[in-house]
């Protein structure tokens, strides 16, 4: 069985204003991880959904996505 490869890019991100963004795909965007030195994948039914996600919190209400949300929830100061 043959599997597709997945293309991944970070090409296209000068209105990103998010800092936990790494890269994106036609349906997938990849962000920093909740755990320390790991990155998190978030894939979408389809494309219109990714870019939705994309223009609408990547790009502007980056605070109020779930991502972000997550990882500034488990981010903890150091000791």
């Amino acid at each position: 069985m043959k599997t597709k490869k997945r293309s991944i890019t970070t090409s296209g991100e000068r209105y990103i204003l998010c800092p936990l963004f790494r890269a994106h795909g036609a349906t997938e965007i990849m962000c920093e991880g909740a755990v320390p030195e790991t990155n998190s994948c978030i894939r979408f039914r389809n494309s219109a959904e990714k870019e939705w996600h994309r223009k609408t919190y990547c790009e502007c209400k980056y605070k109020k996505c779930e991502q972000y949300l997550s990882v500034i929830h488990w981010q903890w100061p150091e000791e």
